[in-house]
């Protein structure tokens, strides 16, 4: 539910079903039939987070300026970061600012498991996120908006706000870490994987009862 209200916050204008599905489709990479979609709609509607959505969805009043707060929040740290970290930089602060957001998608794509166990241990595993130095980079030479004088500056940088004790880092990663973790979630499927069945057949398993993570999807 926490996906669809801000797909509908994104757009200025009431989204129908065709549209919300192929939004929700898209983004997650999975398909979603009409049905599973229109139930989360009437949680929404139940929990007036949305208008009637008999003909078409729309935000209620006062749940679009808690995303409103929210997103001017975000944008706030994120100018403090670009400016604190990356001023120094000779390409356009927008295109900072995308580098900086594929950057970071990137690393929760390639270090969900190790930033949720951390977080979940207060410990940080000695050589977790090996190899960084090498993400930034090769995301950082791929964008062609960035200047060539930039970009071995600009991942010296990340690396250099990745290992401070900024506060706005701890804030920025825990909306980029939830919702990597989230849409990990809605993605996953409770079916035994085969190639997992054949290995793990007849086998012993001892389990503990840690719990890495838990989310409040709706808060």
């Amino acid at each position: 539910s926490q996906l669809i209200d801000k797909i509908i916050y994104s757009y200025d204008v009431p989204l129908k079903l065709k549209e919300l599905k192929q939004e929700v489709n898209g983004i997650l990479g999975v398909k979603f039939n009409d049905e599973k979609i229109i139930e989360v709609i009437e949680i929404l509607y139940k929990d007036r987070k949305i208008e009637d959505p008999s003909i078409e969805y729309k935000l209620t009043a006062s749940t679009k300026r808690k995303f409103d707060i929210a997103y001017q929040e975000y944008c706030a740290r994120q100018q403090r970061i670009i400016k604190k970290y990356f001023s120094n930089a000779q390409s356009e602060d927008s295109q900072i600012i995308n580098w900086f957001e594929n950057v970071t998608i990137t690393f929760f794509t390639e270090y969900r498991t190790e930033w949720i166990s951390e977080k979940a241990y207060k410990v940080k595993a000695k050589n977790a996120y090996d190899g960084l130095e090498n993400v930034v980079k090769k995301i950082t030479n791929k964008d062609q908006n960035i200047k060539t004088e930039d970009r071995e500056w600009l991942v010296s940088q990340y690396l250099l706000f990745f290992k401070s004790n900024d506060p706005d880092l701890d804030s920025v990663f825990w909306d980029y870490g939830t919702s990597a973790y989230s849409s990990s979630l809605i993605t996953a499927t409770n079916s035994a994987n085969q190639i997992t069945v054949e290995a793990l057949r007849n086998s012993k398993l001892i389990l503990d009862t840690n719990i890495l993570m838990y989310l409040t999807l709706e808060s």
